[in-house]
């Protein structure tokens, strides 16, 4: 009688989550996810900018401006 009062209390508590009861099956590991690396682009220059290349330097004069505002 005994076991069965205790069973059924751990059954009910574990229900309510304050006692947890253990899995039987392992959980399945999540790889890391990859860092993607900064890369570093020069500054850039008026003779570099072109008309097919002018939305690619204006994105890296914003970046540039960016890390130079946080750096100071």
């Amino acid at each position: 009688m005994k076991g069965a009062v205790i069973s059924l209390l751990l059954a009910a508590c574990s229900g309510m989550g304050c006692v947890s009861v253990p899995s039987w099956y392992p959980k399945p590991a999540v790889p890391p996810a990859a860092e993607k690396p900064v890369r570093s682009r020069l500054p850039v220059s008026a003779d570099q900018i072109t008309e097919s290349n002018a939305r690619e330097m204006a994105g890296a004069l914003v970046d540039e401006l960016d890390r130079d505002a946080q750096a100071k």
